[in-house]
């Protein structure tokens, strides 16, 4: 079998980010006085006369407490039909600068304990979640932060009918609140009651009703209680470099874009990412050096035509000397192969499978390889 000469088949190889094993951390906001982090909340409460709801979750705060033993999260109605005394938001703050910059965030999770709680207006929709916040200062809770938290939910929620009072219980982040986590620097978390407040949704007048969930804060003596938060984070390992070796550069189909690639302190391939030529199936399949053991095989399904898939592998465990095959194939058709072998402090990948028995160029597709 020939060689076939093949227009260059965009080969890129990128380092992808390097993590250690999962780690995980729990973090506390400061008690008073504040040192990095605060929590508390902040509330509207005109007094007589009193407002509608619309004026009451709008208009600016007019208290705050950042020093006391518990806070709340509440809405509570006037004896005046149709207007509104109060509505309470949490303010929480965490000092998560110990967990290093480039940290990949896995899960978190947000402890509360409950001082106490009131379900008398039984407004079935009145839950409280996690959201995002931005107060003024770092340390302190003022009442012009009572229009700093955000309306989108970053966690499960909680009701009042679901806790009593002396309860612990956990909110789980979502995609969102992970998201909301700042390696490096100060997460910034609010409490928000999700059904009517954020939603922007009138509760069923009922008079002097109150529904509200009082958490105990940082400032309390007893670490069970205070405002616990979780967070599983991967640790980077640092960057690494690339090497090519740019000596032996020709046209060849041996050596399309680089004669051979290296990666210092490239241990494992984790991933393939392929631009493919037509749509349909795609099979990833790594294999010993003499492909007879298969390791790993992975199919993306349907994928589109001038797409970039991601084949997503499981670690392998390698040994210097040891050689590996990596195949990525069409039904029916041979879509591109290359050799992979492990030294001990390098990958190479030297392009040998590029010959008339491995290779369909009208299959083709461009690699990226992604080292950790």
């Amino acid at each position: 079998m020939g060689i076939h000469i093949m227009p260059p088949l965009y080969m890129v190889v990128m380092a992808a980010p390097r993590f250690g094993p999962p780690e995980t951390h729990y973090f506390y906001p400061d008690a008073h006085p504040e040192v990095t982090s605060v929590d508390g909340h902040c509330w509207r409460d005109p007094g007589p006369p009193y407002e509608t709801y619309d004026k009451l979750r709008i208009r600016p705060g007019t208290n705050a407490e950042d020093s006391g033993n518990i806070f709340a999260v509440r809405i509570f109605s006037d004896e005046e039909e149709d207007l509104w005394r109060s509505i309470s938001r949490g303010i929480l703050l965490y000092d998560t600068s110990g967990i290093p910059e480039g940290a990949s965030v896995t899960a978190a999770k947000l402890r509360l304990g409950v001082y106490t709680r009131s379900r008398i207006a039984n407004w079935p929709n009145f839950a409280v979640g996690v959201v995002s916040s931005l107060p003024a200062s770092n340390t302190d809770i003022v009442p012009a932060d009572y229009g700093c938290l955000g309306t989108i939910l970053r966690s499960d929620t909680i009701s009042p009918f679901d806790v009593e009072a002396g309860e612990t219980f956990e909110l789980t982040l979502n995609a969102k609140g992970l998201a909301q986590i700042t390696p490096g620097g100060i997460t910034k978390l609010g409490l928000r009651e999700m059904g009517y407040d954020a939603a922007d949704v009138c509760p069923p007048w009922v008079s002097l009703s109150d529904s509200n969930i009082w958490f105990f804060s940082a400032d309390i003596g007893v670490d069970g209680s205070k405002p616990r938060l979780e967070v599983t984070y991967l640790p980077p390992l640092g960057e690494y470099e690339e090497t090519y070796d740019t000596d032996n550069l020709t046209a060849s189909a041996y050596n399309l874009i680089y004669n051979r690639i290296e990666f210092k302190r490239a241990a494992d391939v984790t991933a393939i990412k392929a631009k493919t030529k037509n749509a349909g199936d795609y099979t990833l399949r790594v294999k010993s050096d003499n492909g007879s053991i298969t390791y790993q095989t992975v199919t993306v399904e349907d994928a589109p035509a001038d797409s970039w898939i991601i084949f997503r592998i499981a670690t392998l465990e390698v040994t210097p000397g040891m050689k590996f095959r990596m195949e990525i194939t069409r039904p029916e058709y041979k879509a591109y192969a290359a050799a992979g072998l492990y030294d001990g402090y390098y990958w190479k990948n030297n392009m040998a499978g590029f010959n008339s028995s491995e290779f369909e160029y009208t299959h083709a597709m461009g690699i990226i390889y992604e080292f950790s």
